[in-house]
């Protein structure tokens, strides 16, 4: 499945829109985390959150087959699994240690200066 084609079905399931306030407290978009806006292009998704529609699809163009912010599919699994995208992976299956090894690298990492002056670090 192309680009194009995906993003055509992700049209299809969840259409865009114009936003209008309709509250006290403005939403903002949790990728940009921009505020919205009357009359800005918006697209809400089966989970019924909302984002910025340049914003949601570009998060969805990088494989990324699921809501930003509750992970729901945004598409039917088959067709994910086509496009070999694969729903956002916790922290530790990206690194394959714990919590605790990530705390252990982050503060060696911090006490021997590389993340104190980026610059300086090879």
């Amino acid at each position: 499945m192309t680009t194009a084609q995906y993003l055509k079905l992700i049209g299809e399931r969840n259409p865009c829109g114009r936003y209008k306030a309709a509250g006290l407290e403005p939403k903002e978009c949790s990728v940009c985390l921009s505020v919205l806006e009357d009359g800005d292009e918006i697209r809400r998704l089966k989970c019924e959150h909302t984002f910025h529609k340049g914003c949601v699809d570009k998060w969805l163009e990088q494989d990324r087959a699921t809501c930003p912010i509750c992970r729901r599919l945004v598409v039917p699994e088959p067709i994910s699994q086509r496009r070999q995208i694969q729903p956002h992976r916790r922290r530790g299956e990206l690194y394959g240690g714990s919590d605790d090894e990530l705390i252990l690298l982050l503060t060696s990492l911090h006490v021997t200066g590389v993340l104190q002056n980026p610059t300086t670090a090879a």
